[in-house]
């Protein structure tokens, strides 16, 4: 049986629930299993056209235009201060900004076999490539290179582990896993799962982590409210690359994209929406600093259900000076393992030996290049002057 799991923390709890139903979700179901208490919430899906259909329409001789019905549910599961929610169709789209962010990863960390690794999709800091999606083949060791903070693995399950989360498992925000049970044993598996994340972590990835204080969250959006009101380009809209719900890619540079803003600009629609795009409306419809947050982005896909996402989680951006990240809605940053790997990265790159006056040096290159430590030593500078070169070559360097 195939499971997309996130795991809900206590305070989400209700205000996923509520979301689910004001997204037209029934409970068709209650059941309890293992000390857990299950509620099936499903939605049939609303009927929409079909673009491809209505364009050739004139060779559907003799047929109805057809129409496309995506049905979405989710399995919800409580037991004291826990709460799993089991995912099937576009559901995720409701779930992620209430899930515990780190629970994959960290399940990871305990179930998998770090010499299985499959695929990984890693983000990185201070770099043209923001985001790299890598796939292996099978039993090939994890190898994380410098300046990657993982965010998705595919990976083999430890054989000591394998009879009750299966062979293999994706986790992000979410795990997708394959067990071999019958859907009255979900509640067992989740006891499982709760077992073993108790126990210690098997390996060690560079990743970021959750930022759960609320003045540094608050700080961290005013960082953002300045790189969306100045003429910067560091931030990227999701839908440019890709966006990670769970354990789905979601590309969506197709479709129109529509802005809108509670209590502010009016909807706008676009081909293509970029970052610049998006400055030009709040400048044009002078949307105050405080109402920029309000604005809402709706994905209006060419033949797949149409969402709205709030412009906070419709966002890439690094904040370069702190070292976090926004992504998902989440603000985020490197934890300890990604400084680890960095230090242990610069340790193992072959050096060559020093005058000992030069074993440490104290200010920035452009003054030590000039210092008249490096010119009594008999150094000149030759990054910048060229024409110091000797070639044979009459091409000029």
């Amino acid at each position: 049986m195939k499971l997309n799991l996130f795991r809900i923390p206590e305070a989400a709890v209700k205000p996923l629930k509520k979301k689910l139903l004001d997204g037209g979700m029934v409970v068709t179901k209650r059941e309890s299993q293992a000390g857990w208490r299950g509620a099936f919430y499903y939605s049939a899906g609303v009927a929409r056209r079909v673009s491809w259909a209505e364009t050739f329409f004139d060779y559907l001789e003799g047929q109805q235009l057809p129409l496309n019905r995506n049905a979405f549910a989710a399995f919800i599961f409580t037991r004291k201060d826990d709460c799993f929610a089991l995912s099937f169709g576009k559901t995720h789209f409701f779930i992620r900004p209430y899930c515990d962010y780190d629970f994959g990863i960290e399940l990871a960390k305990r179930i998998a076999d770090e010499n299985d690794n499959r695929q990984t999709a890693s983000r990185r800091y201070q770099t043209r490539r923001k985001k790299d999606i890598k796939s292996y083949a099978i039993d090939t060791p994890l190898d994380v290179e410098s300046g990657e903070a993982v965010e998705y693995l595919q990976m083999g399950i430890a054989t000591s582990k394998r009879e009750r989360f299966g062979v293999a498992g994706k986790f992000g925000t979410s795990a997708l896993l394959q067990p071999d049970i019958e859907t009255g044993d979900i509640g067992k598996l989740l006891s499982d799962m709760v077992g073993v994340l108790a126990e210690p972590e098997q390996f060690a990835l560079p990743r970021t982590t959750t930022i759960k204080d609320e003045d540094e969250i608050a700080r961290f959006d005013e960082l953002l409210l300045d790189e969306l009101t100045s003429d910067a380009a560091t931030s990227e809209l999701t839908h440019n690359s890709y966006d990670l719900y769970g354990v789905d890619f979601i590309f969506n540079e197709d479709g129109k994209f529509v802005l809108s803003c509670r209590g502010g600009g009016p909807r706008t629609t676009y081909d293509h929406l970029t970052i610049q795009d998006l400055r030009t409306y709040i400048q044009v419809h002078e949307i105050t600093r405080n109402a920029i947050l309000n604005i809402r982005i709706r994905h209006e896909p060419d033949d797949a259900t149409p969402y709205t996402k709030p412009l906070k989680e419709s966002i890439d951006f690094i904040a370069d000076d702190e070292q976090v990240l926004l992504t998902g809605g989440q603000w985020t940053k490197f934890n300890q393992d990604y400084l680890t790997f960095l230090d242990e990265s610069i340790a193992a790159i072959d050096m060559e030996p020093v005058e000992s006056k030069f074993a440490k040096i104290v200010g920035g290159e452009p003054e030590f290049n000039i210092s008249a430590a490096v010119k009594s030593a008999g150094y000149a500078v030759a990054d910048k002057d060229f024409s110091i070169f000797k070639t044979r070559s009459s091409t000029p360097v």
